[in-house]
């Protein structure tokens, strides 16, 4: 009724995580028997669906990459997010993982320059809401479960979060494809109260 998007996730502040080189407050550094340098992170967030971090500040030198990923289920991994990928962004919100414990992953590959790996992780979400339980449709509207000439249109329906100012925000909306065989851009359809731009 209100025209905004679902809250599913509040912005937490952390003290800040700094990695400047061999210098960090939190997290180490390990030397690989191959000569690569690994810098690993491991936080817990208690009482949640998942957690999405926000790295800043961040200076990639070539070759190394972030990721961020479950500490149980490594299938579940954000990135890796390599200066290439980033286009020269210094700040970026990772995925969302959705497990309690998370762990971000500095890579530098061997012969890098690792000591000028610089990143501040500042803030993370909370997300407190689960996603995947779809909230009750308004009184105008029927419920596609009660008419299945609609089950085929209604697997077409997905759903995004946005970061907001408010936190990680839900909506839905529909995957779309072109006429163009020959290109794979995933266009997505959403309201304007969701992405406005």
């Amino acid at each position: 009724a209100d025209k905004e998007p679902m809250r599913i996730g509040l912005i937490r502040e952390l003290p800040s995580v700094l990695l400047h080189g061999a210098a960090c407050n939190y997290g180490q550094w390990t030397e690989l028997p191959d000569g690569a340098h690994l810098w690993r992170l491991a936080m817990t967030v208690a009482e949640t669906y998942g957690v999405r971090v926000h790295i800043g500040q961040l200076t990639l030198p070539a070759g190394c990459e972030i990721s961020v990923f479950s500490a149980n289920d490594t299938a579940q991994m954000r990135g890796p997010y390599s200066a290439a990928i980033l286009q020269g962004r210094s700040e970026f919100w990772a995925g969302t993982v959705f497990a309690g414990t998370v762990v971000v992953e500095c890579y530098c590959p061997p012969g890098s320059p690792w000591q000028d790996a610089f990143l501040v992780v500042d803030k993370i979400i909370d997300v407190y809401r689960n996603p995947s339980e779809p909230a009750k449709e308004g009184p105008c509207h029927n419920d596609v479960t009660c008419y299945p000439e609609w089950a085929d249109p209604a697997s077409g329906v997905a759903g995004i979060g946005t970061v907001g100012q408010s936190g990680l925000l839900w909506c839905t909306g529909c995957l779309l494809n072109d006429q163009d065989a020959s290109s794979y851009i995933d266009y997505f359809m959403t309201a304007n109260h969701c992405i406005a731009n």
